[in-house]
């Protein structure tokens, strides 16, 4: 089956990529996942492409073929791509027609709770048909914080988000969009306040082997 979507995340995992966005025939949440469970289902560089030397850009319109609809509870979204195609650009996404879609804070919660994470139970006490494991909010206010990050091997410093949406705040929220993490990752240790408009795009992580928590993530910042 092909699917056609617009490319909003883009971020690393496990050395490859956590590729997501919206489906564009039903105007709803789609991520794109692979049938390998030792890098978490991340899609592979090498497939992420539209030829051997073209990788996908973030924002463009994509068409891939995928193998089937994924059976992840916790992720509903996932559709498994077939790696045996390239694939292609049809276009790029107009960003602002973002703010007038009805997946644009849509939810009550970022993902069920206001903590930075939630525990597979509490997932398995929402009925199937309420799951979700993607959105796109415009929050009230950002703010970045920068901490320091003793066990990196790199040497960079560790970058979370606090976030108030619908008049609640979450904190500590991880960061997986790179041109976040790397701008920030020169400032100095402290918290800094977004002053731009900003929509964010919000993905409910893997369950985390060591804490057995789903975390939260801002795989895209998106200025309009």
């Amino acid at each position: 089956m092909k699917k056609r979507f617009a490319l909003l995340a883009k971020s690393p995992k496990c050395k490859n990529l956590c590729i997501a966005g919206i489906d564009l025939e039903k105007q709803d949440f789609i991520r794109i996942v692979s049938q390998e469970e030792e890098i978490e289902y991340a899609v592979r560089h090498k497939d992420a492409m539209y030829d051997e030397r073209t990788p996908i850009q973030l924002h463009d319109i994509i068409e891939c073929e995928c193998i089937s609809k994924d059976n992840n509870i916790y992720q509903p979204e996932n559709y498994i791509n077939d790696d045996q195609y390239y694939w292609e650009k049809i276009g790029v996404f107009d960003l602002s027609t973002l703010l007038n879609m009805k997946i644009l804070n849509r939810e009550k919660y970022i993902f069920y709770n206001t903590s930075r994470a939630i525990l597979p139970s509490e997932i398995n006490n929402i009925t199937i048909e309420q799951r979700y494991s993607l959105m796109l909010i415009k929050p009230q206010e950002v703010y970045i914080t920068v901490q320091d990050n003793p066990w990196n091997e790199w040497g960079h410093k560790k970058i979370r988000m606090h976030i108030k949406y619908k008049n609640r705040w979450y904190y500590d929220i991880s960061v997986t969009d790179t041109k976040i993490t790397n701008e920030y990752d020169n400032y100095s240790i402290g918290k800094y306040k977004l002053d731009r408009d900003v929509l964010l795009f919000i993905s409910l992580g893997e369950l985390h082997k060591e804490t057995q928590r789903h975390y939260k993530l801002v795989t895209n910042c998106i200025f309009i």
